[in-house]
């Protein structure tokens, strides 16, 4: 069984990319949500759990800080890795304060994305 990758971002551009390189290309599993809120309601459901989140962090409705809380505050969810996408000049301190394994600057390197993708997916 492939590995799932959960990617949580509003963009839907960068999502569809996203879809595009990690399932077509690369053969992971995808499930995505639009906003944090979706995505954490969605994440709480879910009866496979993600290897891996790619974790936007400037969403409407709920960003991915208020994701990131809920996710941690869950035993179930605690665990699975985060990494953080942003165009933020402020990015490192961003993933650090979010207790990411590692983030990716927006416009993101496709060699980048599957690098953190290969590295950090359960």
């Amino acid at each position: 069984m492939s590995k799932l990758i959960y990617i949580v971002e509003d963009d839907s551009d960068i999502r569809d990319a996203f879809i595009e390189i990690v399932s077509e290309l690369n053969g992971f599993d995808v499930a995505i949500a639009e906003n944090g809120r979706i995505g954490i309601d969605k994440l709480k459901s879910m009866d496979r759990l993600p290897n891996l989140i790619l974790l936007d962090v400037l969403m409407p409705i709920m960003d991915g800080f208020g994701f990131r809380q809920e996710q941690l505050a869950d035993a179930r969810l605690a665990d699975i890795p985060i990494v953080v996408l942003s165009a933020s000049h402020n990015i490192t301190d961003l993933a650090h304060k979010m207790k990411a394994r590692a983030y990716l600057k927006k416009p993101i390197n496709i060699e980048d994305l599957m690098e953190a993708i290969e590295s950090y997916a359960l």
